[in-house]
C-alpha cells in the first residue's frame, strides 16, 4: 500500500486545534505527523501504539484483577450500575467532541446524575465578569492578521499550546507582513515561564498583586491621557484604592502602558494563573475589572481580553450544558473531590479521577463503582470496576470542537479505527436509550456481573 499524506488536518491536541498539520498513512497507521507540537505528535502516533486500550474489562472482586470482556456485556453492566445506583457523578467530558458532549449531557439528565469537571467554578466567575463588563471577541486568524500588541497576563502558553505563541506572535499575518519585527509581546506573571523568556515586555509580580499592577497600569495610562479618571472609576477602581499604590510606577509597566498607547489591535490572553479557584478568592474582582480595562481601551483601538483554557474541547462542553433543554447539576470538582462517597457510582469520560485525589480523598471511593470511558491507561484505570474503550477523535473519527477561541471547527479522520470500537458519542448515545427505554438495545445480550 502506498503512503498517503493527508494535508490540512486539524490536531486534537489542546484547544488550539491547529488545522495546518500534515499526516502519513500507510497500511491504516499514521507513520509520521508533520508541523505539529510534541504534544499533537504524541497523540496521533499513540493511536497505533501497542499501549493502546482496545479491550472492554471488567475488575474480578476477589483477587482485583482486569479481565477482558465482550462490548456488548461491558455496556449491559454500565447501564445497570446507573440504574442500581441511587447517586450518579459524571466527570470529564471536555476532552470529547461536540456531539458526544451532548450524548453526555443527555445521559446525566436520564440518570440524574451529577456532572463536574474541572474549571466549573471559574467558568461561571468568568461569565458573570463578562456579563458585567461587556466583552470584546476576537480570533486566532483575526489576532495573527490584525493584532500588534500580545499582551499574556498570568498565562504560559508554551508549556500548554505551544503553537500558540508561534501562531499570534510570531507568524506573518495579512496586515502584519513582517510578523514579529512589529507585534509587541509581552507577559505578566508571577513566576518566571518560558513564555516570559521569549517576550519583549517581561514584568515579574508577586502571585496576588494583580490588581495592584493592573491599577498601576491605568494610573499610567491616566497620564498618557488614553484613560480619564471617569475611566478608571468605571474599571472599578477608587480615589483611594489607586493612592494606596504609591506613585512609584515600575518602569516596565510604563513601557506596557506606552505600547497601548500606540497600538491599533491589542489582545489580552488571561492565562491559568488567574483562572483558577485560588486565584479567583484572592482577588474576586480581578476578573471583572480586566474585562472592563479591555472593554473601555476599545473605545479608541480595538482591544480584546480572551480568557484560555487548554483542554480540547472546554468551550463546547459549556455549550452543550447551556443549550440543554434540561438543567443538569453542574458542580466543580474541586468542590466535590472530599464528598466522593456521596456517590455509589462514578463515570469517567476521559477523566483521571485516581491521578488528582490525595489519599484520603480515594479512600472514599472505596463503596463506589467506577466506570471508565477512554483510549488509554491511567491511574483510574488500574482501579476501575468497568472499563470501556473508545475511538481517538480527530484521528479515528471526526466530529466537531470549539477552539480556544470559541470557534466551531472540524475535527478530521486520519485512519479506520480498530474493529469492534465505536465513538463516545454511539456508547453514549445506546446507554441513555437503553436506560430510558426500559432495557430494550442493540446491545441487549447476555452479560456479566459485578459484584
Amino acid at each position: 500500500m502506498p503512503l498517503e499524506s493527508k494535508n490540512r488536518v486539524t490536531c486534537p491536541g489542546c484547544a488550539l486545534a491547529c488545522d495546518d498539520i500534515a499526516v502519513d498513512v500507510q497500511f491504516n497507521k499514521i507513520q509520521k505527523v508533520h508541523n505539529a507540537c510534541l504534544r499533537g505528535n504524541e497523540k496521533f502516533m499513540f493511536s497505533g501504539s501497542k499501549e493502546r486500550f482496545v479491550t472492554p474489562f471488567i475488575r474480578d472482586a476477589k483477587d482485583k484483577a482486569p479481565k477482558e470482556i465482550k462490548m456488548d456485556q461491558a455496556m449491559l453492566l454500565a447501564a445497570k450500575i446507573m440504574q442500581d445506583s441511587q447517586n450518579v457523578l459524571i466527570l470529564g467530558g471536555t476532552k470529547l467532541e461536540s456531539n458526544a458532549q451532548e450524548k453526555l449531557v443527555e445521559l446525566a439528565r436520564i440518570v440524574g446524575a451529577t456532572m463536574s469537571f474541572a474549571g466549573a467554578e471559574v467558568l461561571n466567575h468568568v461569565k458573570d465578569a463578562m456579563k458585567d463588563a461587556g466583552a470584546s471577541f476576537t480570533t486566532i486568524g483575526e489576532i495573527a492578521n490584525n493584532a500588534d500588541l500580545l499582551l499574556f497576563w498570568g498565562a504560559n502558553p508554551i508549556d500548554f499550546a505551544p503553537k500558540l505563541v508561534v501562531k499570534t506572535v510570531f507568524s506573518r499575518g495579512r496586515y502584519r507582513q513582517t510578523g514579529k519585527e512589529v507585534k509587541k509581546f509581552a507577559v505578566l506573571d508571577g513566576n518566571p515561564t518560558p513564555t516570559m523568556e521569549r517576550a519583549d515586555i517581561k514584568l515579574l509580580m508577586h502571585p496576588g498583586n494583580d490588581t495592584r499592577y493592573l491599577g498601576l497600569l491605568c494610573m499610567e495610562l491616566q497620564a498618557t491621557g488614553v484613560l480619564d479618571e471617569k475611566d478608571l472609576e468605571r474599571i472599578g477602581f477608587t480615589k483611594e484604592e489607586l493612592i494606596s499604590l504609591g506613585p512609584d510606577i515600575p518602569p516596565n509597566i510604563k513601557e506596557l502602558a506606552r505600547t497601548i498607547e500606540l497600538t491599533e489591535y491589542g489582545v489580552i490572553f488571561v492565562g491559568e494563573r488567574l483562572l483558577n479557584p485560588a486565584a479567583i478568592e484572592r482577588e474576586p474582582d480581578l476578573l471583572g475589572k480586566m474585562f472592563r480595562f479591555g472593554s473601555i481601551l476599545n473605545r479608541d483601538r480595538r482591544m480584546s481580553v480572551l480568557p484560555l483554557s487548554y483542554h480540547l474541547n472546554f468551550a463546547g462542553l459549556v455549550h452543550a450544558l447551556t443549550t440543554s433543554n434540561h438543567e443538569v447539576n453542574v458542580k466543580d470538582f474541586k468542590s466535590i473531590a472530599d464528598s466522593l462517597e456521596d456517590f455509589d457510582a462514578v463515570i469517567c469520560a476521559g477523566f483521571d479521577l485516581v491521578g488528582k485525589l490525595d489519599d484520603k480523598q480515594l479512600a472514599q471511593l472505596k463503596e463506589s463503582k467506577i466506570v471508565v470511558f477512554d483510549y488509554k491507561e491511567n491511574c483510574t484505570t488500574t482501579v476501575a470496576d468497568l472499563f470501556l474503550p473508545v475511538v481517538m477523535i480527530g484521528i479515528e473519527t471526526g466530529g466537531e470542537v470549539y477552539r480556544i477561541d470559541g470557534s466551531l471547527v472540524s475535527l478530521s479522520k486520519c485512519v479506520e479505527p480498530r474493529e469492534g470500537l465505536s465513538t463516545d458519542a454511539k456508547l453514549l448515545q445506546e446507554l441513555g436509550d437503553y436506560i430510558q427505554n426500559g432495557g430494550q438495545s442493540s446491545f441487549n445480550s447476555p452479560g456479566t456481573s459485578i459484584n
